[in-house]
Parts: structure tokens; sequence; C-alpha cells
């Protein structure tokens, strides 16, 4: 310390030091305590148990426990609007689908804007969608459906688990040049009993856990909306390849998000434990598993994806007009 200061200036200086030090190691501390990763789905699904198993194999690299809070509803805003309010220091992120940038062009006030008021960390994994009809349904093939979807125009019911679900259905339905009866309900499980009980004809939903199902023959996969055929269902025809065009673009995405101005530091290590965990064959078996097509990738891509699709779907909200009421 210079010999010149005062014994109480050198005090402050020395505090001040010490502060500065201490803010350091802090920041570079981090994680330094548990992370928080809220879900806007039910637990025990297909795509709780994807962020549970990401989860676990991201806090072996971070060094620090990732807990996982399911809380559903209003297709994934209450989940949604907990981060965007959430301090920006790394331990409460959210898990979500597509519908994070779908949600806004479908409401009259929507709460937050996903590309300003969320900070991207990364893309997980993309959930090819599959159209299903019921076990028992009278439709084998897609081309049955539309048949008889073209013959009673607006009689045909499909169940939709929400309302970007509607949305991409609808986008299958234009380019189909069909008119069906549209459904909503309150989240995939109900939406699946019905579509298996026979009160609807159709759906649209991701390859997560349809194995089982498929199996005991309680649901029948007509086509693949993705861009190629699905490692599970290597016999299901794409809906490109049965002549309709561009609907792979519904498949939705599963990514980890923070906060606005999440410190670059937290970007940086979630990232690369998410990468890591991503990289392991286990990780990578136990996802495809369930149907996800493993992503990866930097903060960058993800946003980019996010500002492509929510364009694409402000689009398809102005052109569609998607209008349903809430059963279930």
């Amino acid at each position: 310390m210079h010999p010149l200061l005062s014994r109480p200036l050198r005090a402050a200086v020395a505090a001040g030091l010490l502060a500065a030090l201490s803010a350091v190691a802090g920041a570079e501390a981090y994680p330094s305590k548990p992370i928080k990763i809220v879900v806007g789905f039910p637990a025990g699904g297909p795509t709780d148990v994807l962020v549970r198993t990401l989860a676990q194999e991201m806090a072996v690299s971070l060094g620090q426990p990732m807990i996982v809070e399911n809380k559903s509803g209003a297709a994934g805003d209450i989940a949604a609007t907990e981060v965007v309010r959430a301090a920006p220091d790394g331990y409460t992120l959210l898990f979500t689908t597509m519908s994070l940038v779908v949600n806004p062009h479908l409401q009259v006030s929507a709460k937050y804007d996903p590309l300003t008021d969320l900070t991207p960390i990364g893309l997980i994994a993309e959930l090819p969608q599959v159209l299903l009809t019921g076990g028992t349904s009278p439709y084998s093939t897609l081309e049955d459906l539309v048949k008889a979807a073209r013959k009673e125009p607006g009689a045909v019911p499909y169940a939709a688990a929400s309302l970007g679900s509607q949305l991409a259905t609808e986008l299958f339905t234009s380019v189909a040049k069909v008119k069906m009866n549209p459904i909503l309900y309150r989240g995939g499980n109900p939406a699946l009993n019905d579509l298996m009980s026979g009160q609807v004809a159709m759906m649209l939903a991701p390859n997560i856990g349809l194995a089982d199902l498929v199996a005991a023959r309680k649901v029948k996969v007509l086509a693949a909306a993705y861009g190629a055929r699905l490692s599970n269902f290597p016999t299901v025809p794409t809906l490109a390849e049965l002549g309709y065009a561009n609907v792979e673009r519904a498949s939705p995405w599963v990514g980890m998000l923070g906060p606005a101005k999440l410190s670059p530091d937290a970007i940086k290590r979630l990232n690369a434990a998410m990468n890591a965990a991503l990289a392991k064959p286990e990780i990578r078996s136990r996802l495809q598993g369930l149907g996800a097509e493993v992503a990866g990738g930097t903060p960058g891509i993800f946003a980019a994806q996010m500002r492509t699709d929510s364009a694409l779907w402000a689009k398809i909200a102005r052109e569609s007009g998607v209008q349903a009421s809430i059963r279930n």
C-alpha cells in the first residue's frame, strides 16, 4: 500500500480490492448452488423424461444438482413467464418447445416476447411429428383419411393438444386441400385418449413414447411429418413422399433458455454441459428411444432457429385465422 495514504484511506482501498476479488471469484464459481429448470409440461410424460435425462447428465458436468419443476398450463406460458421474471443469474432456466415462439402469435396480448425476454442456451433436439389415427379407426392409410375429409368437408374431427398443435395441423389440411373439424384439448394425454377411443379421427403429435401404443394397436402411424423416415418407424412414409410438401416444418424442437441478460459465463458453462451430455452415446440412445432427434450446437444457432420459426408461424397464424373452443 502506498506510504502516503492515510490509514482510513488504506483500509477503504483494501476493502474495495477485496470486494472486487470476491466478485471475480463469485463469477468464476458458477454454478455454486442447485439450478432449477422450469418445464411447462406435466411430470411423467415423454418430454418430461427427456429433460430429466439431460438434466441428470448436465448436473454431473456442472457439479451442481439440476432440479426439474413442472409448471404446466397455458400451453407453456406459465413456465415461460416465471423464467422471464427470474434473476439472470443462471439458477432459473426454461425447458420448452417450439410453442414458445408460436404462442405469442395466437394471443391477443402476449405477456412476453420470446425473442427479447429470454436468452437462448442451446437447441437440444427436434421432435419429429407423426400423423396418427386410432388403432380401430377405418383409416389404414393417409389417403383413406384424406378421401373421407374431402367427401364430408368440415365433418371429420381431428385432435389438437394446443393452439400450436392446431396451427400445425391446419398447415397440413391447407396443403392437402381439405377442411376438417378441430377439437382443442388441454394437453396431449386427453387428446390421445380420445383418438384411441375413436372420438376423433386424426392427431398430429410428436414422435415420443408411441412405440408401445403402436405395438398394442392402440394407434396407427399414417405418415411422418419430418424431412426423413423415422428410425423407429422405417416403413412409414413421410408426408412429402405422399405428395404433401413442407408440412415437416411443423415438427417442433425442444431447447433450454434463461432470462434476458443472462451472464455470458453462465451461457458458456450451460451450453458446454448440454453439448457434452448430448455427445454421450448413452444419452443420444435414450433420447432417440423417446423419439427425439438430437441437435445441440451454439446459442447463436438456437437464436436463429427461434427467429425463423417465429416469422413462419406469425404468417401461418394470420392466414389460418385459428380459433377453437377448449375442452377437457
